[in-house]
This record gives C-alpha cells, sequence and structure tokens, in this order.
C-alpha cells in the first residue's frame, strides 16, 4: 500500500508540475543547474553530473540557516535531519546517517567526534556558508568507506580556489522568542592583487546564545536544551600563474545541554534516574547533562596548474585537528572525549582521455586517534587508518553523460586490549545520463540510471563499545566480529531541466550485505536497556519527487515560484522486521515571492506517521510544520552596502511535533512556535 501511495504522489507531483510549466510566463527563473559543485574535483555543474546531487545557495540559504548543518539540508527531498536537543542536528540522508554520511568543511571531514555518538555536534558551522552540497547516494569514489550513505559539503569560503579582488563582507544580528537567541556573525573578504598574482584574505566569526526552548503546550522551558557557541577562523591565499597556496586556522567552541527525563524511553519505565538533578523544568544553562567542546583546526589547500603534458591540475588538502570536549553531569566534569586527526588528499585532474570529458585520479591519507576517559568511557581507546587510491572519469558523447570511477581502501582500526583489524574495501560507481533532446536547446529532458557498489568497514564504537551510554539512556555492547558490509545501489530516474523550471522523480533500491545497526533487546543491564551492535542484510528502497517553476512574473506582482516535493523511504531486514529510527514519509511545498527589494517564503511540510518501527520501538505520530521568512532589502545611493531587515516564524501553528530519528522523541519534541527578526548587511 505505501509504495503504491508513494508512485502515484510522485506522479500527480510531476503531473502537476506538468500544468504549471505549460502556464508558466517567466523569463527569468532562478538557474540551479548553473552552480559548480564544489565536491567533484572535476568542477561539473549540477546539471553536467550524473551523481544525484542538491545544493542549497543564494537566498533560500540564508532563509534556512540554521545552528547544525542537519538543519540546513533537512528541506532536500531525500534529506532530513537527526535531533538531540538545540545543540546537534546531523544530516540523514536515505534514511542513513552516522558513520556513514559524511559532512565536510569545503572537502575535508569534520575530523570531529559526531559520529561516535547521536548526541556529538557537528563541528562545522554552516551559517556564514556559500553554498551547501548533498551528495545523495554511495560518494566512497571521492570520500572514502564513510561516505557510502552520502555527503553534505559546506562550502564556506575559507580557502577560495580562485581568487575575487575587491572587498565584501557581510553580518547578521539576530534574534528569537522561542529560546531568546541573540546571534552575531561577520564574514570579510578581501582581494588584492600585486605584480605577482593576487592575495586573499578572510576573516569570520559567529556568536550564538540561546537558553531553553519552549515547547507547546508547557509552561516551562525543555531543561537541557541550551546552546552557546563560538568559532571563527582567518585564512590567507596567494594565487599566481602557475598555483596557488591557502592557509585556514578555525576555532569552534559550543556549550549545549542533553534533554533527560526520568522515563526517556518506554523501556525504562519504572528504573531509577540516571540524574534526578537534570529533569526539572528550568531555564538554567547549568543544570543537567551538558557538552563543552573545543576544537582548533588547521587546513591547507595548494595546487599546481598544468605542471605536465596532459595533467590540468594537481592539488593538494591537508587538514590538522585538535579536538576536546567534555561531558558534565551535575556540574562535574565526568567523561573525556579526544580525536586527533590528520587527512591528507592529493589528486590530479588530466586532460580529456577519451570523448569529451575530464578525469580525475588521487589518494587519501585519513589517521584518527581517539580517546574517551571517565564514566561514559564505554568505547576503548583506538587508532584508525584509512589508505585510499581513486579513479573516476565524465563522459561527455553526444546525448550522453557518464561518470565511472574505481576506489580501494585499506582501513584498519588498533584498540587497546584488542586485536588490530584491517579490512580491504573495493568501491565502484557507472552513472549516467541520457538527454531526450538537445541540452543547448534550454529545455530538455533527461533519464538517468545508476549503479554504485560501496563498501564501509566497521567502525571502533560498533566494534568494541562495552558500557553505560548515559546519552541514549542504554547499555551499548558492540561486536569485534562485525564484518564490512557491502552496498550495491541501483537507482532510475527522470528529469526536465528547463529556464523557466525544474523537475527530477527518482526511485532507488540499495541493497546491503552485513548491514550494521543498533538492536535493542529486552534486557536492562546497570538499570539500563541493552542495545546490541549487529549486522544483516538488509534493503533500502524509497522515491524522491521534486518540481520547481514559476507561476508568474510582471513588474506589478513580482515573480511568484511554486515548488512540491514528495519522499519516502522504507528499509527492512532481508529476515524479517524493519530497521529502527528511520525517517518518515514526507509531502509538501514552497511558494517563494520576489518583488523589487521584497522577499518572501511559505513553506509546508506534512511529516507522515511512522508506522514502520522495529521491535521495542514506539510508532510516532505525524505532524504538519508551515515556516515563513520574509526580507525586505535597503541600498545605499551607490549600492556599495545593502541591508536587509528580516522577518521569520517557524512552527507557525505551535504543532507538538517528535521527530522519529531521534532516540530523544519520547520526552524531547520540537521546539514550539518561534519568531525570528534581525539585520543582516552586505557590503
Amino acid at each position: 500500500m505505501r509504495t503504491h501511495l508513494s508512485i502515484a504522489i510522485s506522479l500527480a507531483l510531476l503531473t502537476t508540475f506538468n500544468a504549471f510549466a505549460a502556464n508558466s510566463d517567466a523569463d527569468n527563473a532562478k538557474k540551479l543547474d548553473a552552480i559548480v559543485v564544489t565536491a567533484s574535483p572535476l568542477g561539473e555543474r549540477a546539471d553536467q553530473t550524473a551523481q544525484p546531487v542538491a545544493v542549497v545557495s543564494g537566498k533560500r540559504l540564508t532563509d534556512l540557516a540554521g545552528a547544525q548543518a542537519g538543519g540546513a539540508v533537512e528541506h532536500l527531498p531525500g534529506v532530513q535531519g537527526s535531533f538531540f536537543g538545540a545543540g546537534v542536528s546531523r544530516p540523514i540522508i536515505r534514511g542513513l546517517e552516522g558513520s556513514r554520511v559524511q559532512v565536510l568543511s569545503s572537502g575535508i571531514s569534520s575530523m570531529d567526534a559526531s559520529t561516535f555518538s547521536p548526541d556529538h555536534a557537528v563541528s562545522i558551522e554552516p551559517f556564514l556558508a556559500d553554498q551547501i552540497e548533498v551528495l545523495k547516494g554511495p560518494s566512497t569514489l571521492l570520500y572514502g568507506p564513510g561516505a557510502i550513505g552520502g555527503v553534505v559539503n559546506i562550502a564556506d569560503g575559507r580557502l577560495p580556489e580562485r581568487a575575487t579582488l575587491g572587498f565584501t563582507g557581510r553580518s547578521d544580528l539576530g534574534g528569537d522568542t522561542v529560546s531568546n537567541q541573540r546571534l552575531g556573525a561577520v564574514r570579510v573578504d578581501s582581494g588584492t592583487e600585486v605584480a605577482s598574482g593576487a592575495w586573499m584574505l578572510h576573516a569570520d566569526g559567529v556568536y550564538r546564545n540561546q537558553d531553553n526552548y519552549d515547547v507547546p503546550g508547557q509552561d516551562a522551558s525543555l531543561a537541557g536544551t541550551s546552546l552557546r557557541s563560538r568559532n571563527g577562523a582567518v585564512s590567507a591565499s596567494y594565487f599566481g600563474d602557475a598555483a596557488r597556496i591557502g592557509l585556514s586556522l578555525s576555532r569552534y567552541t559550543a556549550l549545549y545541554g542533553i534533554p533527560e527525563a526520568e522515563v526517556a524511553n518506554p523501556l525504562l519505565a519504572g528504573i531509577s534516574p540516571l540524574n534526578p538533578a537534570a529533569v526539572a523544568n528550568t531555564s538554567a544553562a547549568d543544570e543537567g547533562v551538558r557538552i563543552d567542546l573545543k576544537q582548533n583546526r588547521i587546513d591547507l589547500s595548494a595546487a599546481v596548474f598544468a605542471p605536465f603534458d596532459g595533467i590540468e591540475q594537481v592539488e593538494l588538502r591537508f587538514g590538522n585537528n585538535d579536538y576536546q570536549h567534555v561531558e558534565i553531569e551535575g556540574g562535574e566534569a565526568g567523561t573525556l572525549f579526544d580525536v586527533q586527526s590528520n587527512l591528507l588528499r592529493i589528486e590530479a585532474v588530466h586532460a580529456p582521455l577519451i570523448a569529451a570529458g575530464k578525469g580525475a585520479f588521487g589518494l587519501t591519507f585519513d589517521s584518527t586517534d581517539f580517546k574517551a576517559i571517565g564514566v561514559e568511557a564505554f568505547v576503548p581507546f583506538s587508532k584508525s587508518k584509512d589508505i585510499g587510491l581513486f579513479s573516476l572519469h565524465h563522459i561527455e558523447s553526444g546525448a550522453w553523460h557518464t561518470d565511472v570511477g574505481l576506489r580501494f581502501d585499506r582501513v584498519s582500526i588498533d584498540s587497546v586490549g584488542k586485536p588490530k583489524r584491517q579490512d580491504n574495501l573495493t568501491s565502484l560507481s557507472l552513472l549516467g545520463a541520457y538527454a531526450l533532446s538537445d541540452r543547448d536547446a534550454g529545455n530538455y529532458w533527461e533519464l538517468s540510471g545508476n549503479f554504485d557498489r560501496a563498501q564501509r568497514a566497521p567502525v571502533a564504537e560498533e566494534l568494541f563499545s562495552d558500557g553505560a551510554h548515559i546519552a541514549t539512556q542504554s547499555f551499548e555492547i558492540g561486536d569485534a566480529n562485525l564484518r564490512k558490509e557491502t552496498a550495491n545501489n541501483f537507482e532510475i530516474g527522470v528529469h526536465y531541466h528547463g529556464e523557466r523550471a525544474h523537475a527530477s522523480l527518482s526511485a532507488y533500491s540499495n541493497r546491503y550485505d552485513n548491514f550494521i545497526y543498533q538492536r535493542a533487546i529486552d534486557e536492562v543491564i546497570d538499570d539500563l536497556p541493552v542495545r546490541l551492535w549487529t549486522q544483516g542484510d538488509a534493503r533500502f528502497n524509497g522515491f524522491e519527487a521534486n518540481a520547481t517553476t514559476t507561476l508568474m512574473q510582471s513588474a506589478e506582482i513580482g515573480q511568484i515560484e511554486a515548488s512540491l516535493q514528495f519522499d519516502t523511504v522504507n528499509a527492512s531486514l532481508d529476515a524479517g522486521g524493519n530497521l529502527p529510527r528511520i525517517a518518515p514519509q514526507r509531502f509538501g511545498g514552497n511558494l517563494n515571492w520576489d518583488r523589487g527589494a521584497w522577499h518572501a517564503n511559505l513553506g509546508v511540510m506534512r511529516y507522515a506517521k511512522q508506522r514502520d518501527v522495529a521491535p521495542l520501538e514506539t510508532l510516532t505520530a505525524g505532524y504538519t510544520r508551515i515556516d515563513f521568512d520574509a526580507t525586505r532589502s535597503f541600498a545605499n545611493r551607490d549600492e556599495s552596502l545593502l541591508t536587509e531587515v528580516y522577518f521569520r516564524v517557524r512552527n507557525a501553528t505551535d504543532q507538538l511535533a517528535r521527530t522519529h530519528t531521534s532516540f530523544l522523541k519520547e520526552f524531547a519534541p520540537l521546539p514550539g512556535r518561534n519568531f525570528g527578526f534581525g539585520v543582516r548587511l552586505y557590503w
């Protein structure tokens, strides 16, 4: 029944799109296809790559700017956000999250502890990003086994690939009502031409303070949902005729709460609370469990242009990370998590070898030292290394766009008191797109088909967990004998690319051998329900559809753009039963209005009730979310300074909403109605 409903909604969406497009009189609709996907070393546009990709930029990115990476992309088809209080939201792509989804800062991993536990934040600030790119489906060819589910790349502009002369900047001062947020952000970029080339200097900083947020139907705010973050970076880049080089120094700090309750999970009924003081309804930021996070990071980017015949560019990226966070319980330090990482990536782009396209090959080296010290050190010290070799090629031949690639990885984990683990991984990809008419004509339909084979080795927390995990209020037990998992992903799609409209419908089936997941069992250890890391063959089947078109455009009315979207994923084990915490089906849309200095956006999204639950998992009720944004711009006489005054409403109907993907859903619903406001400056 759900499959038939999914197909019906998807076809109805495209039919509606066709009706919109046929009556559109717009002359200048947004052409998202022209955006370059920086996550690809080949510099492909969104309409050139056969990889399923979505890009958030411009006004839409400004409207959706949030405190965490998951919140900035959760409106995209096939993408939702996890939730662990106000401080944590990781992206979930087609039902996959955690160590299967890479979050990148301009092509380099976040290198933090966010994949070790759902209560750990991603230490990348998306607020001042130039654009955010989402590569859906396996992206292991470029970014290794940690991208078996997809990639979210936050292009922050700290190490630009080309020089931009002049002095530009932007700032933002804002606040909200649901958590009494105080926000301040600034970014400046300066490019200066010199005799031998050009220099670019960059600086940015974001300050965010918010108290515990309000919940619908409750007089008091939800304890453990405060957030205070400070982060920023400085960088310098030199651009010459034959090479470029850039260095960035950044620091990210956050202090955020973790919601708790006496009965955090239905399985805990009748069990004494872990921290009774933390469950009191209070707005004091120092109550309950908090995480105090600090990260210092160094990024280096260097490229040499045309060093040899047939090689267009050789680029080196290096990242060094010093990360710690302390989990504070009852006002005292409980557990220290320490992550020391180094990541090296070298890639060469070669001139076309066959047909009309470019290729790239390279290697990556990733080394991570992880340790946890304290009462919640349920994962032992481990040293992880990944050495990877990859090659990919983009071919254009008439109506065909084809991407092919191959990657080999050797992954090792060495943990105290455990035998050394080593896995050899092979991933390959074949992606093709066929245009039914001339792409240069401006309006054309395209068929696509993708096949990916990707492998991932189990990570430290899956292998070696053994102890109480206070954040998820469970006792986690790993399995050192877990085998590597293999994904075989098939996807077909139909897409319309037009000057006035865009539409896409895709269906995918991702079959996993030895899929690793947490299985809840009806046992208790140390007053906590037990979750076992285990594996079994599984399949993820889903549909995605979206359509955008300009309804009308005139001098009197302005431009009105409408969009619709739908996505659903079903994840089940071949042996029977559903996988836990799978994102629910969604259907919704947006109306976007622009007229001169005015901009407004109205969004409605319906989240269906999640009935397909795993054993010992509860159903989650559906809800409808309505959001609104409005902006008024003012420019000075010479237009050197643009001022924007903005107003936004989140959860306009004050819906009581719970996120099925969250470990906290039973006692930590999403925030209630929220009015936001502020002023931005651009120069």
